[in-house]
């Protein structure tokens, strides 16, 4: 009995051995496991945390303008040697880039967004006419919304082909005396723009043979910019940092598909039927043909001390910032209305429309017109100070829209993510 106990007990060892060796198994694969399991979770906190140091650094450049432009400033987030940020402030048109960098060791994150600036008491309001000693005149079925800075003369109504005025007039407690100046324009807005017409001397400059379609460049990567010293024609899809620039004439046909691009030039045509969100630099003129839709926040700019044209023809959108401007100070009656600005019938426009010269006004405007000078022309006269049949109403304007900090001074936010 005691002799088949021992051979049944040797018998079981192999069995005891093999469990053991399996249980021993399992639990060096439940170690690495949690092991590892540890490992992910450590790495998923840690890029929460450089996610959150982004954030931060974001709005530390967007409540701050002391940074320097072009220049990274790295410092410790919270002083205690790990949460590390680069910041870099970048102009980008006419607003602020703003790009981020977390580090924690070997890991990183990084994002960049566009800064613009809340609306100023000008911004956020309906119409600012500078005072020539002139009334503002008001014909037809014109409906102004919003308060208006005015000259002294005020406002009256008249009759103009024998149709008298049907419309709105702002309430008398909406009414604001203006000045003889317009409200100006930052000086990094002029410094910008010889930047920006200087760029075909950058470092990154491509020859605009090398441009290919589709392409995206991203806003955490230095600019690529593409120049040609003759006229362009462009069609193709581009999306992110990209800077197209000639010293000539640069035409966008209605098959380009653009996002986030900016264009230089000394003169722009905008084909019929184009649709796309960019910047837009010109020297000279701008042409917008009809059933053109520029989505926010695009901007449209036309710059010269030599007279400056911008034209946005019938049923077209323009969703963010029209600038007319003439760089030189204290111009002359006549030096000033070189600049000119036509925005024809039923075009409208949501944003903020500045002219420093003459705009005739056509169309309608849910934001802010800020001109000099107004005028009218129908088949048999021409008015000054004239509207005829339009609608300016900021109330009507996207409560969310934000402008570019060279026209405000107002606190800046977060435009728009870029990556």
């Amino acid at each position: 009995m005691r002799l088949l106990r021992v051979q049944l007990q040797a018998g079981m060892l192999p069995t005891v051995l093999f469990v053991s060796t399996i249980i021993t198994l399992l639990c060096s694969a439940l170690v690495g496991i949690v092991y590892y399991r540890n490992l992910l979770l450590s790495r998923d906190r840690i890029q929460e945390e450089l996610v959150r140091n982004v954030h931060s650094g974001i709005q530390i450049l967007q409540g701050s303008n002391s940074f320097p432009l072009n220049t990274p400033v790295q410092f410790d987030l919270f002083q205690k040697g790990n949460d590390s940020v680069e910041l870099t402030r970048k102009p980008w048109g006419v607003y602020t880039l703003a790009a981020v960098r977390a580090f924690r060791g070997r890991h990183h994150e990084q994002q960049a967004a566009l800064l613009a600036s809340l609306p100023d008491s000008i911004a956020k309001a309906a119409l600012y006419l500078t005072d020539e000693k002139r009334p503002l005149t008001l014909t037809g079925d014109t409906q102004i919304k919003g308060i208006c800075y005015l000259p002294e003369a005020g406002i009256r109504t008249s009759y103009i082909d024998g149709r008298g005025f049907s419309g709105e007039i702002p309430e008398p407690a909406q009414q604001r005396k203006s000045t003889a100046q317009l409200p100006d324009l930052a000086n990094e807005y002029q410094e910008r723009f010889a930047f920006y017409t200087a760029i075909a001397a950058s470092p990154q400059v491509r020859p605009i043979q090398q441009l290919r379609s589709p392409y995206q460049h991203s806003f955490l990567e230095a600019p690529l910019v593409y120049t040609s010293p003759e006229n362009i024609q462009l069609s193709g899809r581009l999306k992110g940092n990209i800077i197209l620039h000639t010293s000539q004439t640069l035409v966008l046909s209605s098959s380009a598909q653009l996002e986030n691009v900016l264009i230089v030039a000394r003169r722009v045509i905008i084909r019929s039927g184009f649709k796309g969100q960019i910047q837009v630099l010109a020297q000279d003129t701008v042409e917008i043909e009809n059933n053109v839709q520029l989505t926010y926040p695009s901007a449209v700019c036309v710059s010269s001390t030599k007279g400056c044209y911008m034209r946005i023809d019938e049923k077209s959108v323009i969703e963010g910032l029209v600038i007319v401007n003439n760089p030189t100070k204290n111009l002359s009656t006549l030096e000033a209305f070189k600049d000119r600005l036509d925005i024809e019938p039923d075009c409208l426009l949501r944003g903020y429309v500045y002219c420093d010269g003459l705009i005739e006004f056509k169309g309608i405007l849910h934001g802010t017109l800020v001109s000099r000078r107004l005028f009218l022309r129908t088949p048999s006269a021409l008015y000054e100070n004239y509207l005829m049949n339009t609608e300016i109403n900021v109330d009507k304007r996207p409560k969310v829209f934000l402008t570019s900090p060279l026209l405000s001074k107002a606190p800046t936010r977060i435009l728009m993510w870029l990556d």
